[in-house]
């Protein structure tokens, strides 16, 4: 009961009891998670469940065929189907199934006294496409975790990124963007996703449209393009924007990355050095015709 108290008051002391926000996305993750855990078992049963389905069904093809009719039809034929979907399903460990279904010719073939070096070729064909598959299985699935690892790698590089970050299609129409545009704006993804930039960042006299669209059109470069945008709790926020085109994959129609820098702070020192400087200059101007006049 004591060691209970305890708990009880340090998760009152760090404000754990007191942010039910924080509890609903530990319970969100969770659920996530098992969820996730529940389709990956539940695609491993159906996937046993089909296989089984069809080793039997092969293994009783080879015992029909050669202990029953005692032909040796084209029936091995079906035998590759089951081969290279455990192949592909488990990579190497698929490889066991075409050892099995191999036995099984084997077997049936050696009962029925019908065991010939066809036999033999049959089954090293069986092993060597289970292999060649399950190498290429193997391969294909390193290189998509690999490519899926570094595709959150630049995700997370993107979301940190200070500057926003926004990708359009050819109709102006944001795709994507990074977490700095949506705070900066003053939007979500859910409301963002599928308007036209120039919609949300209020392109009253049509300039930023025209410079964005010729940047596709032109296949040009478009840099240091300034616009004001107004926002509620900062008030008239100055931006620079670069743009260019990208092509992500060779089937995707052509993207437009456009980068938006706040750069309001330094057009502000800017000027208020430019008007220091300027009043210096006047200063030493007005002591010069001082010292004239004296003289």
């Amino acid at each position: 009961m004591l060691c209970r108290s305890l708990r009880l008051a340090t998760c009152l002391q760090q404000g754990w009891l007191t942010q039910p926000r924080h509890w609903i996305l530990i319970l969100v993750k969770k659920l996530e998670v098992a969820r996730t855990t529940w389709k990956t078992a539940r695609r491993q049963w159906v996937r046993l469940l089909v296989m089984a389905g069809l080793v039997t069904g092969c293994s009783y093809l080879a015992y029909h065929f050669h202990l029953v009719r005692e032909q040796q039809a084209v029936f091995s034929h079906f035998f590759y189907f089951p081969i290279v979907l455990a192949a592909l399903w488990w990579g190497r460990k698929g490889i066991g199934v075409a050892m099995l279904l191999s036995l099984a010719l084997y077997l049936t073939a050696r009962a029925a006294g019908m065991f010939s070096a066809d036999h033999l070729v049959r089954i090293a064909s069986f092993l060597l496409v289970s292999a060649v598959t399950a190498f290429l299985s193997e391969h294909y699935i390193r290189q998509e975790r690999k490519l899926r690892s570094q595709r959150a790698l630049s995700a997370n590089i993107v979301a940190t990124v200070p500057d926003c970050l926004v990708v359009v299609d050819r109709d102006l129409r944001i795709k994507r963007a990074n977490r700095s545009f949506y705070e900066k704006f003053q939007t979500s993804p859910g409301e963002a996703i599928g308007r036209p930039i120039t919609s949300i960042l209020v392109d009253e006299t049509g300039k930023l449209k025209e410079a964005l669209a010729h940047v596709l059109d032109a296949g040009e470069m478009l840099t240091d393009f300034e616009m004001k945008w107004h926002s509620e709790e900062e008030g008239e926020r100055i931006f620079s924007l670069r743009a260019r085109g990208i092509i992500v994959a060779e089937e995707e129609e052509e993207e437009e990355l456009i980068v938006l820098q706040d750069i309001t702070e330094q057009k502000r020192f800017m000027e208020e050095a430019l008007e220091e400087s300027e009043a210096y200059r006047a200063m030493i101007e007005l002591g010069a015709q001082v010292g004239e006049a004296v003289i």
